[in-house]
């Protein structure tokens, strides 16, 4: 499943990660912290949690759909400098939803179905710092993966009922058909999350 260290997991099912460390790990040595949104007062249970002494491992699990910049923020001295004996497992279904600065100091380890695409978008998500992050993460991205993401975003724009004028979703056929021609994926992309911004702000 994983190996039991310090580490960020990409994976879409949290739940089977989690009933893996019950069996693996006993209940008084496994903190699993468990959101949707993954906030400073999360950081700050963490984080004293970390700091309650354990003559064994202690394995302190964060997950969230979404990870806030001030949380993560917090997080970054004792994810740097954990103290004695604890293990920091963070989960994410992206790793666009954590900064390049709380990636940098633990090893990312993606689980996902690779039948799927490559990121899960959830159009609620993308904000400029989302973009920013997801284009900075997939550089050297495939067509075939960016054809995958712009399908994920528009089958998540219709599951959240975003309305989307006849000359925006012409635009998603046209990216699909751009892609085909070997357009460049990443300028591709940029359009269709800025347009998805945009409709997102009406």
């Amino acid at each position: 499943m994983i190996e039991l260290k310090s580490q960020i997991v990409v994976v879409d099912d949290f739940e089977k990660i989690f009933d893996f460390l019950k069996e693996s790990i006993k209940d008084e040595f496994l903190h699993i912290i468990n959101c949707d949104e993954f906030k400073v007062e999360d950081a700050k249970e963490a984080i004293k949690e970390a700091y309650l002494s354990s003559s064994e491992d202690k394995y302190i699990v964060l997950a969230a759909k979404k990870y806030n910049i001030y949380s993560q923020n917090a997080l970054l001295k004792i994810l740097e400098e954990p103290p004695k004996n604890v293990v920091f497992i963070i989960l994410t279904r992206s790793k666009s939803s954590l900064l390049p600065t709380i990636r940098s100091r633990l090893p990312v380890v993606v689980k996902k179905d690779k039948k799927g695409s490559c990121v899960d978008i959830d159009i609620k998500e993308i904000d400029l710092r989302f973009i920013y992050n997801f284009l900075q993460e997939n550089k050297n991205i495939k067509k075939d993966e960016a054809k995958d993401v712009i399908k994920s975003i528009l089958d998540s724009a219709y599951k959240r009922d975003l309305k989307l004028k006849e000359d925006e979703l012409n635009l998603f056929m046209d990216a699909i058909k751009l892609l085909e021609l070997n357009s460049n994926p990443l300028n591709i992309l940029t359009t269709i999350f800025l347009t998805i911004l945009e409709a997102k702000r009406r």
